[in-house]
């Protein structure tokens, strides 16, 4: 059993306990939550947190990360997919050669469909790696990197040292 408590992340004046027990019945994790007084989306969303967070603690699963870089760094995607695969995690990365949208012949309705496929990859992911190779973000890395963090998504940078400023993203 463990206990979290929840402020509510707009007003940060409500708290709430949750308790949580994991255990496996037929090999599935069964998760059961109680909780009182959970009157905002916000606060059902942070328990639905918790509740993935156990699941995943529960039988085990190996975390999801998503790369999310410029493609004319392809040598980097490639180092990142396979350091990132030997430590153990599953790996969501661009689905394309790793050349120009020009080059790749993709029409402007190509690339946004395709910006729109990576948004679905940072939703399955646990975190995201932006490939900041010499500090480079372009829009579409902007993009996504706003959408992990609005998403609550942890995120990591190649180039820890030359990363955004938290507060601008």
């Amino acid at each position: 059993m463990r206990d979290f408590k929840l402020v509510h992340p707009k007003t940060g004046d409500k708290q709430i306990v949750i308790e949580a027990t994991t255990l496996l019945y037929d090999n599935h994790p069964v998760i059961r939550i109680d909780y009182d007084d959970v009157d905002s989306v916000e606060m059902l969303e942070l328990a639905e947190r918790i509740i993935d967070f156990l699941q995943k603690e529960t039988v085990n699963t190996p975390t999801i990360v998503c790369l999310c870089g410029s493609t004319r760094f392809s040598e980097a995607f490639r180092d990142a997919n396979l350091e990132e695969t030997l430590n153990g995690k599953i790996v969501l990365s661009v689905g394309c050669d790793f050349k120009s949208d020009q080059a790749l012949g993709l029409t402007v309705a190509d690339k946004k469909s395709l910006d729109e496929l990576h948004l679905r990859k940072i939703d399955l992911a646990d975190e995201v790696l932006i490939l900041n190779v010499n500090g480079y973000i372009g829009d579409s890395t902007w993009n996504e990197l706003r959408y992990a963090k609005t998403k609550g998504k942890r995120i990591r940078f190649l180039d820890f040292e030359k990363r955004p400023a938290w507060e601008t993203i």
